[in-house]
């Protein structure tokens, strides 16, 4: 093994974390209670942990400078990463909790799911917050769409820079350079789109957000 090229899940799920958190900050206020949900893939798999655990800590380094806001964490859902699996989760945890406010998705494939569900509760529309991960163009354009719709924020994983980046290394392997990739593990930069970002990385050929050059 010469190296292993991916993005850093939890730090790129804490992008989203924090933006989310601000963004609840800016439409809730600094005072009261603030219900979230996420919603993963199956339970205890690593990139729903990885995702989940990035996520709440970004959410608390904006929330712990704010302690007139208690967060409820409710039970994580699952949706088998496929957007008709995530509908009735969301469904029924937006018609027992009509106070959500703020949905974390672990994939941007489960979206369509995860809106139909909240609008089936009643509940998608501005008093909701919605944070997602995987910079997938279907998403970026909503927001260049719907800037103050529910979804504000989406982590980017970057597959397209993920492949180059392998390119590069593979090279490094060839030419014998290890210190290309000292530890063996090369993550890359990723980052969180929000509607102010989303025209700027909005390309309609892409499938997912790439760095910008």
């Amino acid at each position: 093994m010469f190296c292993y090229v991916a993005e850093d899940q939890e730090h790129t799920g804490s992008l989203a974390g924090e933006t989310a958190a601000q963004k609840a900050l800016e439409k809730f206020g600094v005072q009261g209670e603030i219900k979230l949900v996420g919603i993963g893939g199956f339970p205890g798999d690593v990139l729903s942990d990885l995702r989940f655990n990035g996520f709440m800590a970004g959410w608390n380094r904006v929330m712990d400078k704010h302690p007139g806001v208690t967060t409820v964490k409710l039970d994580t859902k699952y949706g088998e990463w496929k957007p008709d699996k995530a509908l009735a989760p969301i469904r029924d945890v937006a018609t027992a909790n009509p106070d959500l406010k703020v949905i974390y998705s672990m994939s941007d494939v489960m979206h369509g799911g995860i809106v139909q569900g909240l609008q089936q509760a009643g509940l998608w529309g501005d008093g909701i917050i919605m944070a997602s991960y995987d910079g997938g163009m279907g998403a970026i354009k909503e927001m260049v769409d719907d800037p103050k719709g529910p979804l504000q924020a989406d982590a980017s994983n970057q597959p397209w820079d993920q492949g180059a980046a392998a390119v590069r290394m593979a090279l490094a392997a060839y030419n014998g350079d290890q210190a290309q990739c000292p530890d063996k593990t090369n993550y890359i930069e990723t980052t969180v789109i929000t509607p102010a970002e989303a025209p700027e990385y909005y390309v309609p050929t892409d499938t997912y957000v790439r760095a910008k050059n």
